[in-house]
């Protein structure tokens, strides 16, 4: 994940987090759970502002009261497809959570069939799990102490998010089942693209 987006996504979770604040948990929900585009949209719209960017929307709405009537009649307008949005979220979240755990079971699975055949362990995961931890420091103190050229930023910002993301896949493989809620967005990626790409709203803009 690019330092870009990484940002964006945390914009998007601060903006979230100011509508739950002020009594929209259902627009909050539709937003950080994959429907960012339309809600953004939607947003702007009522508050009559030409930017869709998470913060400058957030700006507008802190201790801004007539904002906040402005988004409650929005939500209460649209509480139906809002509530249904919710519930299609939480789906999504429990099944990619089942899925996760699956291969996980499975990659575990697949280890103890090949100590009880060979009578050892595979030494080609371990090589692999610690190839990715030492790249992972070594990139990571590189990116500390070495500054970068602005044509090379972009290239290491999406190798090391390859390797943050190889990084958290080796703890959770070896030290347990929980996740990170980092990793758990980027499961949900795909089905938050086909939300986003649907627009429930459409019909009811104007």
């Amino acid at each position: 994940m690019s330092l870009f987006n990484k940002k964006t996504k945390n914009s998007i979770k601060s903006l979230g987090k100011t509508l739950t604040q002020k009594g929209l948990p259902l627009l909050a929900s539709a937003l950080t759970g994959g429907v960012g585009g339309p809600i953004l949209n939607m947003v702007a719209d009522v508050l009559g502002i030409n930017s869709t960017d998470s913060n400058d929307l957030e700006k507008a709405i802190q201790n801004n009261p007539d904002a906040i009537v402005k988004l409650k009649e929005l939500e209460m307008k649209h509480r139906e497809k809002l509530q249904r949005l919710s519930l299609e979220i939480a789906r999504v979240d429990f099944e990619r959570d089942q899925a996760y755990l699956s291969d996980k079971v499975s990659a575990r699975s697949r280890e103890v069939e090949i100590t009880k055949a060979t009578g050892h362990r595979d030494v080609n995961l371990y090589i692999l799990a610690w190839t990715v931890v030492a790249a992972f420091f070594i990139l990571t103190g590189i990116l500390i102490y070495k500054p970068l050229s602005q044509d090379a930023s972009g290239y290491i910002n999406q190798l090391f998010g390859a390797m943050a993301t190889g990084f958290g896949l080796v703890l959770s493989y070896f030290f347990g089942s929980s996740r990170s809620s980092a990793v758990k967005q980027d499961m949900l990626h795909e089905h938050s693209m086909k939300l986003a790409q649907q627009d429930p709203f459409r019909d009811a803009k104007g």
